[in-house]
């Protein structure tokens, strides 16, 4: 009888430039997360949902997703990062080859808003202002 394979955990590098976060595997689509206030606080909230899709050793990649995780302090959003060098990764095969020299790239709510380099403040306004028009339609 073959023994379950235990969840792959993120490895987290602290101290070294541009090494902020890899995958120690391949993690399956089902078993990924996303990190928002509201799941935190436990009381459902409508927030703008971010998807960042990088690749392995990506050092673009790293400082995109360092510069999500710090804007997260000030303003809510999900955030969920997809690996377009992860073959197990639900459709990988179409980001990858729209993606494939173009990473990083970000997503909020399922359109792109921007590739390669960004910047803090132009982030921090459009994510503001998505989430003021969805408190607004509220």
């Amino acid at each position: 009888m073959s023994a379950i394979a235990p969840a792959p955990r993120l490895v987290v590098r602290a101290g070294l430039p541009g090494c902020t976060w890899r995958r120690s595997r391949a993690v399956p689509a089902p078993n990924r997360r996303r990190f928002s206030i509201s799941s935190v606080a436990g009381t459902p909230s409508r927030v703008p949902r971010l998807t960042l899709y990088t690749g392995t050793h990506c050092q673009l990649c790293d400082v995109a997703h360092s510069l999500l995780v710090s804007l997260q302090k000030d303003v809510p959003f999900e955030l969920d990062t997809y690996n377009i060098r992860d073959d197990s990764a639900a459709d990988v095969g179409k980001w990858r080859r729209m993606y494939q020299y173009d990473i990083p790239v970000l997503h909020m709510d399922g359109k792109e808003i921007g590739r390669h380099r960004f910047e803090r403040e132009k982030l921090l306004e459009r994510i503001t202002a998505a989430s003021e028009s969805i408190e607004s339609s509220r």
